[in-house]
């Protein structure tokens, strides 16, 4: 990688004590940290975009050849090379080569992965060299080691190793290697323990996981030689183990931080001055921008213009004092849409605790948008005439109620029934009944305020909340029948409804017809909502009782 493109995840590959860095499949570097650099002496761009040849030498490339062919033929290769220090000091590593294939199977190139394992070499050395000395390495050495008995019983083991593992002395030395080994990992090791009692190999190292005695899982790499009598017969295993479960977090989380900045949601990363470094092929599926027209500029370019200055000085706040800012923002396409995002703004700091980076992260939440305002009419709406339904006008009322209470004034609820209504669908059918419920709607929001409510009960049945009268019963009464009154006679005008028949004809149907209105007062002392409801509907019906096309009040 180079330039911008590996920034974001330099400042993780730089803390990493091994050394990595990622080749092309044409063997040129595009990317590598600073042990890496620091181990062969080299400045970055003595490095960056030159060739593994340029950098190992002929000799050195020879040696690894083999890898590199097999890795770009998608085999992860490990294996364990002697290498030449910058300073000139010979050391020993072991190499990772792991190959990066895009979703269509082809090789991009690969990723290299060298640990320092020199002191395990040495460790390793002394120990064939020297009982004494191997006695003194033995207890120690800052790695852990432990000598294993050939049915895999610890039978001594040092200081080192239990700190890794988190048993003591006796613990260890009353449990097998087994027993401490991950699963997925014991046929692997067990394989070469075979080998080596069959003098197939001498030693083997691997990458392995134990058990710590809290239960998490250690990663280690493990060295292993077999120890024999002068007439070749095993005696005990001789176990090097070095903790590298920090390193392999720190692999893992480069891996996901590069897998992860390629994902559905878009990704925006800008300097300290909040100008763009670096975006991902999200961002410009979702903004419409390409790299190239962002790029170096501040992310206001796309400001939706719907929040006040409040809005950002209250968001940057809460990022410098709280390190990240969680929510809902609309911004602009580069299309010029307005759209809303649901994003997260981290503040990312150097070793000084000082702002090196903003992190952005948003996804598109027009469509959850549409769904939650469609689930709100469904849930609150009468499909129908689109008018508040019975649950919305039980909310509005308990609304109207609380207020009414607290201020000391009247409210009125009236219940409106449409008469002769069966008649009309009887006669013209249920679509001119539909027609007529919704012109009905229309001209009963005619009459009202935009404070009151009016709602579709079910049926032929509308309710009107008025929910701010008069402090004065008798004209609260008063000023609930001047609206009743002017609904009433309203509704009595003639209606025109125009209907489309199966030949696309238009067939007008002319209706007279009248309604039915009760009317109760209320001022939140009630006992709930259903009881002036059933007050409201007691009036109505007094109403269609005394002739119909008539406003009755009811009376405690």
């Amino acid at each position: 990688m180079k330039g911008e493109d590996g920034r974001f995840i330099q400042i993780l590959a730089d803390s990493l004590p091994g050394m990595v860095a990622y080749w092309g499949k044409d063997l040129r570097c595009r990317f590598a940290n600073r042990a890496y650099l620091e181990w062969f002496g080299k400045a970055p761009e003595a490095v960056i975009g030159n060739t593994l040849l340029d950098l190992m030498g002929e000799q050195l490339y020879e040696l690894n050849e083999p890898h590199i062919r097999a890795v770009l033929a998608g085999t992860p290769q490990n294996f364990e090379r002697t290498l030449t220090k910058a300073d000139g000091s010979t050391g020993y590593t072991w190499a990772n080569y792991i190959p990066d294939i895009d979703a269509y199977g082809a090789i991009e190139g690969f990723t290299v992965l060298v640990s320092d394992v020199t002191e395990l070499k040495d460790a390793q050395v002394e120990l064939i060299v020297s009982e004494a000395r191997f006695r003194g390495a033995f207890e120690t050495a800052a790695h852990g080691m432990a000598l294993v008995s050939l049915e895999g019983k610890f039978l001594k083991v040092n200081k080192s190793l239990c700190a890794i593992l988190g048993y003591n002395n006796a613990e260890l030395l009353a449990l097998g290697f087994q027993a401490i080994t991950h699963p997925e990992d014991l046929n692997v090791d067990l394989n070469y323990v075979h080998k080596l009692l069959e003098q197939e190999i001498e030693s083997y190292q691997m990458e392995k996981r134990y058990f710590h005695k809290r239960g998490n899982i250690i990663w280690v790499l493990l060295s292993v030689s077999l120890v024999r009598t002068s007439e070749g017969v095993p005696v005990h295993f001789v176990s090097q183990i070095q903790d590298i479960t920090l390193a392999k977090a720190a692999e893992q989380e480069l891996r996901i931080a590069a897998a992860t900045f390629e994902t559905h949601d878009a990704i925006v990363i800008t300097d300290a001055n909040a100008n763009i470094i670096k975006v991902n092929k999200a961002f410009t599926t979702i903004s419409g921008y390409q790299p190239e027209e962002v790029l170096g500029k501040n992310p206001r370019m796309m400001n939706s213009g719907r929040h006040e200055k409040a809005f950002f000085e209250s968001l940057f706040h809460k990022v410098l004092h709280d390190g990240s800012w969680v929510g809902e923002i609309w911004d602009k396409r580069k299309s010029g849409e307005i759209y809303p995002r649901w994003m997260t703004i981290t503040a990312v700091r150097d070793a000084e605790q000082k702002i090196s980076q903003f992190v952005g992260i948003f996804s598109d939440i027009t469509e959850r948008k549409k769904n939650e305002a469609l689930i709100n009419k469904m849930a609150y709406y009468d499909p129908l005439t689109r008018l508040p339904n019975r649950r919305m006008l039980t909310d509005r009322l308990a609304q109207a109620m609380a207020a009414n209470k607290r201020r000391g004034i009247f409210g009125a609820v009236m219940f409106m029934d449409l008469d002769r209504f069966k008649h009309m669908n009887d006669t013209h059918g249920h679509t001119a009944g539909d027609l007529l419920l919704i012109e009905v709607g229309r001209r009963i929001r005619s009459c009202i305020r935009e404070t009151d409510t009016v709602a579709r009960f079910g049926g032929d049945e509308f309710v009107l909340v008025l929910s701010e009268l008069n402090a004065d019963e008798m004209l609260s009464r008063d000023e609930a029948s001047i609206v009743a009154e002017k609904i009433r006679h309203c509704l009595a005008e003639t209606f025109f409804l125009k209907l489309q028949e199966v030949d696309k004809s238009d067939n007008c149907v002319v209706h007279n017809g009248s309604s039915s209105i009760g009317v109760t007062l209320f001022n939140g002392h009630e006992a709930n909502e259903l009881a002036i409801f059933k007050q409201a509907d007691d009036a109505m019906y007094r109403a269609k009782e005394g002739g119909r096309n008539s406003v009755r009040y009811y009376y405690a």
